[in-house]
């Protein structure tokens, strides 16, 4: 009997301590520590982080920045930054897919294929018309560096910058050899996309996008549909459109830029519902930001939002449009000192780093 009592004591043991420990792959404060980005505040809820005038010349600054490569004025980023990627890796040894090394030639295509010394030939406003990643070269494929040091290889491609969420307003200053590529400036970044994932806007399609009422997504994964229920696009947490009615009870009338037959961007009408985006600027309160931190709670980590995951950086500027907040930069001159210091200096400097 005793045997036994020690036996069923044991098994109680072991029972509870699987019970307590984390499941596998899990890191324990995920269990024990509430995913809530409001248990954290320790603030009112509802008080305003930001006064009325100040949230609202916020976003008006928000909109001219947004709407900026629009602008006719808009000057284009200079070439030395433009091409800082062919630069900074062109004589280094870089290491492809396959984790084996690439092959100089491999790196001379590329050069050839993004044109230097033809840059600027164009200056054109557009669009992206899908969420499309910007590649810091006129390429997709992946260039690490040596797979056998610590915390490099996979995922860590250095050709990728960004991603850039449909509907976005940008600027074409050069293309590619081929065609296939187009350079390209957004309010907070720059570099080369697909250029089916963007479609060229004339002054009638600028006129109707930019619009003063404008929703923001707040949460992943909503798929939008125009009103003949075709699909066009996912939006992601972040993404800003201009209302084309004034909202019903149900949904958001939204316009959505659509790519035509050659290349040109066509307004057309979407409905979203209330449930997957808010009027901007959303109240910029603890609850709010809490609310879109939440929207982000367990998403895998994807360096530069590939594979349509999320990146270190991503959060700050596809949360804070919500808000019409603002996010600070990368300046340029960080980008050129790291990369004398350390391997992850992959990240193309933003439009404050010209």
């Amino acid at each position: 009997m005793k045997h036994i009592c020690n036996a069923f004591c044991l098994l109680s043991i072991l029972l509870v301590s699987a019970c307590a420990m984390p499941r596998p792959g899990m890191i324990r404060d995920l269990d024990t520590l509430p995913q809530d980005a409001g248990a954290y505040h320790g603030l009112d809820a509802d008080a305003p982080l930001l006064s009325p005038g100040l949230q609202a010349g916020m976003y008006a600054r928000f909109l001219r920045k947004h709407y900026g490569p629009w602008a006719p004025d808009f000057q284009p980023v200079k070439e030395d930054a433009a091409y800082w990627a062919l630069t900074h890796y062109s004589n280094k040894e870089i290491f492809g897919q396959n984790t084996l090394k690439r092959n100089p030639e491999w790196m001379r295509m590329v050069a050839e294929e993004a044109r230097k010394d033809a840059y600027p030939s164009m200056s054109r406003p557009c669009i992206a018309v899908t969420n499309t990643s910007m590649r810091s070269l006129p390429t997709r494929e992946p260039v690490f560096w040596d797979f056998r040091k610590p915390g490099e290889g996979f995922p860590f491609d250095y050709m990728q910058n960004s991603q850039v969420l449909a509907g976005t307003p940008l600027r074409a200053e050069h293309i590619s050899k081929s065609g296939q590529w187009v350079f390209v400036e957004s309010r907070f970044t720059f570099g080369w996309v697909p250029v089916r994932d963007i479609a060229w806007t004339d002054s009638e399609f600028m006129n109707a996008f930019n619009a003063p009422a404008m929703i923001a997504v707040t949460r992943d994964e909503v798929p939008v549909r125009d009103i003949q229920d075709r699909f066009r696009f996912t939006a992601n947490i972040g993404t800003v459109l201009p209302l084309a009615q004034r909202p019903d009870n149900g949904c958001f009338k939204t316009l959505i830029p659509v790519r035509d037959a050659q290349g040109n961007a066509v307004a057309v009408e979407a409905d979203i519902c209330r449930t997957d985006a808010e009027l901007m600027p959303l109240p910029a309160t603890p609850r709010t930001f809490a609310k879109l931190a939440n929207a982000m709670l367990g998403r895998p980590y994807g360096w530069g939002a590939c594979m349509k995951t999320g990146t270190a950086p991503q959060p700050s500027w596809t949360s804070w449009p919500p808000s019409a907040s603002t996010c600070p930069g990368i300046p340029a001159s960080n980008i050129t000192k790291e990369a004398s210091r350390s391997s992850r200096a992959s990240v193309a400097p933003t439009r404050n780093g010209r």
